[in-house]
């Protein structure tokens, strides 16, 4: 089986962009190709690109590409990350790089919350065009250093969570991986 969807000039509060997803294989493994452009974001365009293969009798999915790139900067996937939507929706995995920073998340997301979620060596310098984009004052932030948050993020339903960071102590060791 192959199928390919095209879309163009799509309009979503003010946005537009063209989208195409290609599906090809068996019920028990289907690859999945996306790619996304959108316009009128503010700097540029910004660009999504994924990759996945899919196990719907199962219903796991292996993504093996992640890619987002908007003003010359990319957001990726650093190794397939294993998701699993058979009781719900769990993650297992993912780990992504944005510039220097490293992101982490582990953990059930559906019908219950309980995620591990790990950033670490974030510059707050590369913020800044992004805070002062949504209005928020940047004169303060730290030109130097880099920053690391690891949390667990639990709660029933998932749109009631909680948020508690845990020192490096506290998560076994895992610091600098």
């Amino acid at each position: 089986m192959q199928r390919v969807v095209h879309a163009e000039n799509l309009q979503v509060s003010g946005l537009t962009g063209n989208a195409q997803i290609r599906a090809t294989g068996s019920f028990e493994q289907l690859a999945l190709d996306a790619a996304l452009q959108v316009r009128g974001m503010p700097g540029s365009e910004a660009r999504f690109v994924s990759k996945a293969t899919v196990n719907l009798a199962q219903r796991r999915m292996v993504l093996n590409l992640l890619r987002l790139d908007y003003q010359q900067q990319r957001l990726q996937l650093r190794a397939p990350a294993h998701i699993d939507f058979s009781d719900g929706l769990a993650v297992d995995g993912l780990r992504a790089a944005w510039q220097d920073a490293q992101l982490e998340v582990d953990g059930r997301v559906l019908p219950v919350l309980a995620v591990r979620v790990a950033l670490r060596d974030l510059k707050p310098s590369v913020l800044a065009p992004h805070l002062q984009g949504a209005g928020i004052e940047v004169a303060q932030l730290p030109a130097e250093g880099k920053w690391s948050l690891h949390a667990d993020l639990k709660g029933a339903p998932a749109a009631r969570s909680r948020t508690r960071p845990r020192r490096a102590s506290e998560l076994g060791g895992q610091e600098g991986r």
